[in-house]
């Protein structure tokens, strides 16, 4: 019989979290920054645009074309990258579930079959004579022959039960006191 444990696999869940968490963090983190660096750009782009726009000669509604290019494409931009962090946040949460899924499903197995062993283990002994006691109390005795403690059956294919009788155990034993101490 082999040695089986989950520990391995529990060890390796523990791990997978611990990797997870911090990946999600890292994703979190980058996802901040980005997002930090597209607002600084954008502030900084609205702060230099009039003096730009001036420097070129255009004034008017050319300017706040300008402006609301600037605004619409700092909008996008947030917003493809919202995107991207959902969707490597998804892929990386259903690469976590997935590899702990199977790590839980070793463990469910290894469980079984411990359970199944130990059943096996302990049925053995309990099963065989209760096995025993059932085809026994099914089969006619050929013969039978009395014992002090209590009575032998034999049955056709050549096996053996035993019935204790506790009259007869007590009664042998105290013969048997009898001739020991004289």
């Amino acid at each position: 019989m082999e040695y089986l444990s989950t520990a391995p696999y529990e060890a390796q869940i523990d791990n997978l979290t611990r990797l997870f968490n911090t990946n999600k963090k890292n994703l979190q983190d980058d996802n901040a920054r980005a997002l930090r660096e597209m607002y600084v750009g954008r502030m900084m782009a609205e702060r230099d645009l009039p003096n730009r726009l001036s420097a070129y000669g255009m004034h008017g509604g050319l300017t706040e074309t300008s402006e609301m290019d600037l605004r619409n494409t700092y909008g996008r931009n947030r917003a493809n990258q919202e995107f991207g962090y959902q969707r490597n946040l998804a892929d990386l949460t259903n690469t976590y579930q997935g590899n702990i899924g199977q790590l839980r499903a070793q463990i469910a197995a290894i469980q079984a079959r411990m359970a199944a062993e130990e059943a096996a283990r302990v049925g053995a002994g309990r099963g065989t004579a209760a096995a025993a006691r059932v085809s026994a109390a099914q089969k006619t005795p050929v013969s039978s022959y009395l014992t002090p403690y209590g009575t032998v059956y034999r049955y056709s294919d050549g096996t053996e039960s035993y019935a204790a009788d506790p009259a007869r155990s007590a009664a042998s034993d105290a013969k048997n006191k009898q001739y020991i101490y004289r």
